[in-house]
């Protein structure tokens, strides 16, 4: 098995969750999406970058941080609907995300 993670290169949360994941997970970590038997999509908002032939090919994993429903337009929809069409597993980190994504 071999996981590729999604970059966001912000200086956030997500960009030291990345670090860390590939730094205790190297045997089992690639650094591209080709080489990958699963994509796990941590930052979202930034799916757009990988590349649709793989994300239709490999198991996807989505992180859902969570769900702002003031910034939930007509377009973050779309992008949402348009990402869940590649997506075979959400990964969220609390209850109450869990709930808004169901």
């Amino acid at each position: 098995m071999r996981i590729f993670l999604n970059s966001v290169k912000e200086s956030w949360i997500i960009d030291r969750l990345r670090s860390d994941w590939y730094e205790h997970n190297r045997q089992i970590s690639v650094n591209n999406p080709y080489s990958a038997d699963i994509i796990w999509i941590l930052s979202p908002w930034v799916w757009k970058r990988l590349p649709k032939n793989q994300l239709k090919k490999k198991f996807v994993v989505c992180t859902i941080h969570h769900i702002d429903f003031d910034k939930f337009d007509k377009q973050a929809q779309d992008d949402f609907y348009m990402r869940d069409n590649y997506v075979d597993f959400y990964h969220v980190i609390s209850l109450n995300t869990k709930k808004q994504l169901e």
